[in-house]
């Protein structure tokens, strides 16, 4: 395995385990994923481009200003690329 891809493992996990490795919508501990609390441009439009170590340096940059939580693949295909306040609403049929 080369060496950034053995780090960004590292990295990765060690934000799992800060952020506490559970979705925050179902409770599942596998097929986790992190997800942004309210989206921005740069996810959407270069996330694809980011080597896998540019995207957990990434998403702990979001960490520190508190705005990165963790989801499975199904909720956070669910949520899609709504901000968190909207989503919930939507799960509890506040928006139409």
């Amino acid at each position: 395995m080369h060496r950034n891809s053995i780090l960004a493992a590292k990295k990765r996990d060690r934000l799992f385990q800060t952020l506490g490795a559970v979705c925050v919508d179902c409770g599942t501990t596998t097929d986790l994923t992190f997800d942004l609390i309210k989206p921005d441009s740069v996810a959407k439009s270069h996330h694809s481009n980011m080597s896998w170590l540019q995207r957990v340096n990434y998403y702990w940059h979001h960490h520190s200003i508190g705005n990165v939580t963790v989801r499975c693949n199904p909720c956070n295909a669910r949520k899609n690329n709504r901000p968190v306040l909207t989503f919930d609403l939507l799960k509890r049929g506040g928006i139409k």
